[in-house]
């Protein structure tokens, strides 16, 4: 019988696991996961939306093979990996920029990504790049007071990244209001199942924190009315090494979780274009910071 692991290793120490850090590169439009809200409710509309990353269409592709849409980021995944079209499941999978549907989707009305951080700017979409230029560090310093968890993020590709071995970490997320910063990592593992764990990073607020962490992170597998969770607890009886503060690297080099988290055979009701929509919510222990 396979062990039920709480802490994550590298199944392959020549390093042929390949580790799938999010977002894009170069002028790829990337909102970092964060909500934006169109204003008009007219606009609310299913095809103004990736179905992969379920962010607005700032730089739409259009399929050759079903005429639907999708975000260029999710195109330039898709393609890395070879994966089949999401939407139809055409193994001769490709896309173009669709000019005329992005004029369209760049006049939609929007509010800045940051409005749950208080920043009150409404404006086109295609003017949304140059008000976060312009407020860039306004923004991080909204981010940095603020609490990020409960957050979502999506892993897309499942297929191809449960064939590979490859390993994907999520985006980078405070655990509460000037918390401790955290990511998910979440493995194929060869058990049959899919692990999660979370690591421990380098953050704005360690300075200010009570080490060893004491917190403890719930991840949900969410599809809808669906949901699988389980909790990673971060408390006294955990060694030492998940939970101390991170110094040298920008993590931990050993998360902390469950190596059983769900199945293989029950992912079927969470696929949904051939992604994985992952919340994760936190709840301290006690009082973390430091009495100065």
């Amino acid at each position: 019988m396979a062990e039920n692991r709480n802490y994550a290793v590298l199944r392959h120490p020549d390093a042929s696991a390949t580790a799938i850090e999010p977002g894009g590169g170069g002028t790829v439009a990337s909102f970092g996961q964060l909500r934006l809200d169109l204003i008009n409710v007219a606009e609310q509309n299913p095809t103004y939306y990736c179905p992969v990353t379920k962010e607005i269409l700032f730089d739409p592709y259009q399929t050759t093979c079903c005429g639907n849409h999708i975000s260029q980021v999710a195109y330039i995944k898709l393609s890395k990996y070879k994966s089949a079209c999401p939407m139809c499941r055409n193994t001769e999978f490709s896309a173009y920029p669709d000019k005329p549907f992005q004029k369209k989707t760049r006049k939609l009305k929007v509010r800045c990504q940051y409005g749950d951080f208080e920043c009150r700017w409404e404006g086109c979409l295609d003017g949304l790049l140059a008000h976060n230029e312009e407020l860039n560090d306004y923004h991080v310093t909204l981010k940095r007071i603020r609490s990020i968890a409960p957050e979502e993020f999506i892993l897309t590709g499942y297929e191809d990244f449960k064939k590979s071995w490859r390993i994907w970490f999520s985006p980078s997320f405070y655990t509460h209001p000037n918390g401790y910063r955290m990511c998910l990592r979440v493995d194929a593992e060869d058990n049959g199942h899919l692990s999660v764990y979370a690591y421990l990073m380098k953050g704005l607020n360690d300075d200010f924190l009570l080490f060893p962490c004491k917190s403890t992170v719930t991840v949900q597998l969410i599809n809808r009315d669906k949901l699988h969770q389980c909790d990673i607890v971060f408390d006294e009886n955990i060694d030492p090494k998940h939970s101390m503060r991170v110094k040298e690297e920008e993590r931990q080099i050993i998360g902390y979780g469950n190596s059983k988290f769900i199945s293989f055979h029950k992912l079927g009701v969470y696929l949904e274009h051939d992604s994985l929509k992952f919340r994760v919510e936190t709840k301290s222990i006690k009082d973390v910071v430091l009495t100065l």
